[in-house]
């Protein structure tokens, strides 16, 4: 299985949008998982701009301002999403193998861009 995990810096630039829609299209990962969107919504249309969008399903955190933002993508095809948890600075979501029928954890992680809150970072 093939996951891809990736600090795009920003998504909603159309250089931006190419480039990640051409590394999935190459590379046909089954779960994306994207930092620093920069987005403070995913509609279903700007996801698939640079996805495709095909059978594929996705949850995400806001960005505050320029900066953070997560996303976890996954094809609807092959796996179910059974819980999600929004942490501090994470996104993480339990999925269900439909074909093999076991369920699995993924976490995308962020850390926090304030020096301040850095000192105080830990897992949530």
């Amino acid at each position: 299985m093939k996951i891809i995990s990736w600090d795009v810096k920003g998504l909603g630039r159309p250089r931006k949008n190419f480039s990640t829609k051409e590394i999935l299209i190459k590379d046909k990962p089954k779960v994306v998982m994207l930092q620093e969107t920069d987005k403070p919504s995913i509609s279903r249309q700007c996801f698939r701009t640079f996805s495709g969008g095909k059978n594929t399903d996705w949850i995400y955190t806001p960005s505050l301002g320029s900066y953070w933002g997560m996303s976890i993508a996954w094809k609807t095809d092959l796996f179910k999403l059974e819980v999600v948890k929004y942490g501090s600075y994470s996104l993480s979501a339990k999925l269900l193998d439909g074909t093999l029928g076991y369920s699995w954890w993924i976490s995308c992680i962020y850390g926090p861009p304030l020096i301040v809150e850095k000192r105080n970072f830990e897992w949530n």
